[in-house]
């Protein structure tokens, strides 16, 4: 009656043990929703902000993340600024590369230019944004004064 009572008692713990760990890997596949979004992203290293993304909503499928109305902030470590706003009614970020792309419309923004086009890819690791056709630009600063302040002085005679 024990053995029994001992194998009843073994298969009953297997069978529950395996159904918790069946519902422990669907709640790590699940993909998250949420709406109305702002979600701020930190140096590893420095646990300085990097950038916000906000939105309407976004949905986790793996290591990306599907937005939908994204705008994206970088922030200035500096000064603790804005300083450049992408917004684009689609895009997906990639958690781990830190890399946002997009195949419909984007406005970049800056205190330097504002620029327009249709698809992108934005990294934030290397401080570039690919805008990929129907690109405009519009320079805010005189392109004279610019280049003069990144020259090298000329040498004293």
């Amino acid at each position: 009656m024990g053995r029994c009572n001992a194998k009843i008692f073994g298969l009953t713990f297997a069978l529950l043990l395996a159904t918790l760990l069946a519902r422990a890997a669907e709640i790590e596949d699940a993909n998250v929703i949420l709406n109305d979004f702002k979600l701020p992203e930190y140096n590893k290293d420095s646990k300085e902000l990097e950038f916000i993304i906000s939105g309407e909503k976004a949905k986790t499928v793996g290591i990306e993340v599907e937005l939908e109305n994204v705008k994206i902030e970088w922030v200035d470590k500096d000064i603790r600024k804005i300083k450049a706003t992408i917004t684009s009614p689609e895009a997906v970020y990639h958690r781990a590369s830190k890399v946002v792309k997009g195949d419909k419309e984007v406005h970049f923004r800056s205190l330097e230019m504002d620029a327009d086009g249709v698809g992108f890819d934005a990294d934030y690791e290397k401080q570039t944004i690919h805008i990929r056709k129907e690109v405009k630009v519009t320079l805010k600063n005189d392109i004279g004064t610019m280049y003069k302040e990144h020259q090298e002085p000329e040498p004293e005679k």
